[in-house]
């Protein structure tokens, strides 16, 4: 029997307009929801069913009025707001991060925490697909982790956003027979914004017309058709402005070149001392010492990439907090973009003055490098990530941090991976050239060889080169796709 006092979830005089709007959306709501009832919120689109079921769980704070919650009130949004990329069971105890230290959660959860998760997932029916990722889930398990979620909270007030949406007729009844038995269960109270009845009868215990709840008229579907794009005449200017600003530059660039036939002529002269023939002049290549040079530079690229990723991992989520961009996170980026612009070149001249000659410099000239550019894609990466998990998280009870940690860095990963293998990449090739201003590796062999022209070791220096960048573009290729594929799946 349903209870009437007191109320689980009361709400008088409630008004909301969305910042920019004239119009509010709701206007002097009230609204009850009573322990043990199952509440539908009906009304077209655009009626306020959302923003009122926003208010009670608090992601959105009233213009005016006053709401009162016996406990707490978590809401299960219509598009769910799971993390794709982790499993059934650690998607539900996301739900207990807000219970956890601020540092907990971070990387795992307590036993008694995934006891409690399996509980709920055994309550949902999906205790099977416990290690599965949501990605792989279907549109109904799915919402079933999401309800488990929230249970995790141990809601009074449990408010769903078009539950039976998007649902055929017998998964709805499906869900409605759970929702049924896990309030029965856990004892809270039940209100759903819901469009159309048809699929779930009798399944209310009562239905408000939220346009009744609110002096605000319903919207009448009336569509107003955009404003034609104007003309940008500015555009014509821009173009004309690059192709002048290109000749000039053209002219100021090539007037101190020689002539062009004396340039071909040492040109054609400098390829054919790379010739690979006759190969008879390949007998005295120095093997060992080109291969030791490759391999120094293979390993200073190494270095340099991992200790540019160290620093660049943490500056990247201090950067990607949600709400947070004080004096440190635009100092971060400030010195970021700092770092990318000197090129790896100069910081090498810069670090063969403080180390001297060696590869030493040569690694500390890639790990600044690398950290300019590894700290932007890490960073674009995060923000690029979809952040409503996160905002869910929050709302859960998690702090910021345990939200990007678990709803936006944990599913970048393998965008992560990718942009680290990338600038590994393309620190094996700055690091062929390093060595020309004394930073080590192959590149100082390679500079000795121009300057004395000894084509046959420059030629297999070159061609050294060239086939471990074409290895490691191979390489680098595939393990992209591999993580695109992963991150998506």
């Amino acid at each position: 029997m349903v209870s009437k006092s007191p109320a689980s979830v009361s709400a008088r005089g409630l008004t909301y307009a969305y910042p920019g709007s004239i119009e509010p959306v709701l206007q002097n709501v009230v609204f009850q929801a009573y322990p043990g009832e199952r509440v539908a919120l009906m009304g077209p689109s655009g009626c306020g069913k959302t923003t009122l079921l926003r208010l009670l769980e608090g992601s959105l704070e009233a213009t005016t009025g006053a709401i009162q919650i016996t406990g707490q009130a978590v809401l299960v949004y219509q598009d769910l707001r799971l993390v794709e990329e982790d499993t059934a069971l650690n998607n539900v105890c996301l739900g207990a991060l807000g219970e956890q230290p601020a540092w907990s959660g971070l990387l795992g959860f307590s036993p008694e925490i995934r006891s409690r998760g399996l509980d709920l997932l055994r309550d949902v029916g999906l205790e099977e697909h416990a290690g599965i990722r949501i990605s792989e889930l279907s549109g109904g398990q799915k919402q079933r982790v999401a309800l488990a979620r929230a249970l995790m909270v141990r809601p009074d007030v449990l408010l769903a956003d078009e539950p039976f949406a998007n649902l055929d007729r017998t998964t709805a009844q499906k869900i409605g027979e759970l929702l049924i038995s896990l309030q029965a269960k856990h004892g809270f109270s039940l209100v759903c914004s819901s469009h159309d009845l048809q699929a779930v009868p009798g399944f209310f215990t009562r239905v408000e017309e939220v346009c009744r709840l609110t002096c605000v008229v319903c919207p009448t579907g009336q569509w107003t058709p955009p404003r034609a794009a104007k003309p940008r005449p500015w555009s014509k200017a821009v173009g004309v402005a690059i192709l002048v600003a290109f000749l000039l530059s053209c002219v100021a660039v090539f007037r101190d070149a020689p002539p062009v036939a004396e340039a071909w002529r040492e040109g054609a002269r400098f390829l054919t001392g790379l010739a690979p023939w006759p190969l008879s002049k390949y007998a005295d290549v120095p093997w060992g010492s080109l291969l030791t040079a490759l391999l120094a530079t293979l390993q200073m690229a190494l270095v340099g990439t991992i200790l540019g990723a160290l620093v660049s991992f943490p500056l990247s989520v201090v950067a990607a907090l949600p709400g947070r961009q004080g004096w440190g996170v635009r100092l971060a980026r400030g010195v970021c973009n700092v770092i990318r612009a000197v090129p790896s070149i100069l910081w090498a001249l810069v670090f063969v003055a403080i180390f001297g000659v060696g590869p030493a410099a040569g690694v500390a000239a890639l790990a600044a490098y690398s950290v300019g550019y590894l700290t932007r894609m890490f960073t674009e990466e995060f923000e690029n990530a979809d952040p409503r998990p996160a905002r869910a998280l929050i709302q859960l009870g998690a702090n910021r941090l345990q939200a990007l940690v678990r709803g936006i860095v944990r599913p970048s990963l393998p965008g992560v991976i990718g942009a680290g293998f990338f600038v590994f990449e393309y620190n094996v090739r700055s690091a062929s050239v390093l060595g020309i201003v004394g930073a080590g590796g192959i590149g100082t062999e390679l500079a000795y060889y121009v300057e004395w022209r000894q084509f046959p070791e420059l030629t297999v220096g070159l061609t050294l080169i060239v086939l471990v960048a074409c290895l490691l573009d191979s390489g680098s290729r595939a393990l992209r796709q591999k993580l695109v594929i992963a991150k998506g799946r």
